[in-house]
């Protein structure tokens, strides 16, 4: 039975989208986070990758359950979902729960709050316990990590937002977190040579001292600095946006729920969510190829005409 918005890929949703039916492949209800050189391939053991794909920084993905040496991941836009294979070397290692890094459990206790799916470096790997390294622009750490809170794959955790009752500063050179006022082990360090400024919130004050708070997209840092680092926020912010697909006057529109596949009676390996214009880039007998916007980029993939409007 299919479920009841055909195409697209429900989360919690105990009965299958249609392209999980067609692939014969269920969603694990987890994640997985390629790394920027990862390459992916339409099936397990091809050896010539996907031309031209590459994925945003930072770009989740959701996995299916697949056996064999690579992973069977799943990208969604708004015009279709994507399955793929992904090399295990080509993943993050992430965080698979909630953990804290260099301090005690608690968003306003000194530490470094990771959520799960934050990406690390293993730098020694152990039984009980492994050295890891965490970097996300200005904030980088160092600590150890409960091994078994350290995998391939996570499930997203809710999303949450900056506390706003706090008095905001900003930190405008190189600083590190402590543990304690004036002292103690560091935590992390912020170095906002790539920002002008980081926004930073104060919990409370010792003599000289300030407990401060700064959120990021994979947690928080809490820590002690000198409340002299502390500057006046200057509110305002940047937009980096994402371009989308080439224009091009040989375009036809797709129906929804159109198979999507890797070739010419191909393996099946997406569907269309929705109507679409899409560029044509060939047509071979009752076959057209087209250009599909995913998080991979632009694919060239083929669909069957009879699924044109």
């Amino acid at each position: 039975m299919l479920a009841a918005s055909p195409g697209v890929l429900a989360e919690g949703n105990s009965e299958p989208s249609r392209l999980e039916w067609l692939l014969g492949s269920r969603l694990t209800g987890s994640e997985v986070l390629p790394k920027t050189s990862a390459r992916f391939f339409w099936s397990t053991d091809g050896n010539r990758p996907i031309a031209g794909t590459t994925l945003e920084p930072y770009r989740t993905l959701k996995r299916l359950k697949a056996s064999g040496s690579r992973v069977r991941v799943v990208a969604s836009s708004d015009i279709a979902d994507i399955a793929v294979y992904i090399e295990r070397a080509d993943l993050h290692p992430v965080t698979t729960r909630a953990v804290t890094i260099g301090g005690s459990a608690g968003i306003d206790m000194p530490g470094l709050h990771l959520d799960a799916g934050a990406p690390i470096v293993v730098e020694r790997s152990g039984r009980i316990s492994s050295r890891v390294a965490f970097r996300d622009g200005p904030i980088s750490a160092r600590g150890h990590l409960d091994s078994r809170a350290i995998d391939i794959d996570f499930v997203k955790p809710e999303n949450k937002t900056a506390p706003t009752t706090l008095p905001v500063h900003s930190i405008t050179r190189k600083t590190a977190l402590r543990q304690r006022p004036g002292g103690g082990a560091t935590i992390a360090v912020l170095d906002p040579k790539a920002d002008s400024h980081l926004e930073i919130y104060k919990i409370r004050s010792a003599g000289q001292q300030s407990l401060v708070s700064y959120t990021f997209r994979y947690g928080t840092a809490v820590g002690w600095v000198a409340t002299n680092r502390l500057g006046t926020y200057q509110f305002g912010f940047g937009l980096r946006g994402v371009g989308g697909g080439g224009g091009g006057s040989h375009r036809l529109r797709v129906a929804a729920n159109t198979v999507l596949r890797s070739g010419k009676r191909g393996a099946v390996v997406g569907l269309t969510v929705k109507k679409a214009w899409l560029r044509r880039l060939a047509i071979e007998s009752n076959w057209s190829q087209v250009v599909v916007p995913t998080q991979f980029g632009d694919l060239p993939l083929w669909i069957n005409d009879e699924r044109m409007e």
